[in-house]
């Protein structure tokens, strides 16, 4: 989903929100630093204060929408997004997010659920690669 705006572009993809600028002195220096990682890093207090950015939708905390249609993304240790949109914008935009956050956490869970499922697996197989009910089927054949 993508809402063109006068002065900025929302971008909702799968995994991620983006909020690029158009024009202006504050859209030259976000693009600048966009592909230098380090500079990012350095300022990224800054870029989380004054500049759009690209989150991922498994760390957003709520997606809110006022009756202006300003839609409010909450974001846990970081600053809330706020994006002016028309009501009816809005209201399309965070039915959608707020669909694709729950498939994002959810996908993010699974993830975390298997890879722990994978460490316990290869702790019980220990130094000799044999698992625990490998050992048990050998010395019931023995």
């Amino acid at each position: 989903m993508m809402i063109d705006k006068p002065h900025f572009v929302v971008k909702l993809h799968r995994t991620f929100l983006k909020v690029d600028l158009k024009e202006g002195l504050r859209r030259d220096l976000e693009q600048a630093v966009e592909g230098d990682h380090r500079m990012q890093r350095a300022l990224s207090f800054v870029f989380q204060m004054f500049f759009p950015r690209d989150v991922h939708l498994k760390d957003i905390e709520s997606v809110k929408m006022a009756k202006d249609g300003e839609v409010k993304v909450v974001i846990p240790h970081a600053k809330d997004l706020h994006i002016p949109l028309d009501p009816d914008e809005a209201q399309r935009f965070v039915e959608k997010i707020n669909e694709l956050i729950q498939v994002e956490k959810d996908r993010a869970l699974q993830e975390e659920i298997t890879g722990e499922e994978k460490e316990r697996e290869l702790e019980s197989r220990g130094k000799t690669g044999i698992t625990d009910e490998e050992t048990y089927e050998h010395r019931r054949i023995m």
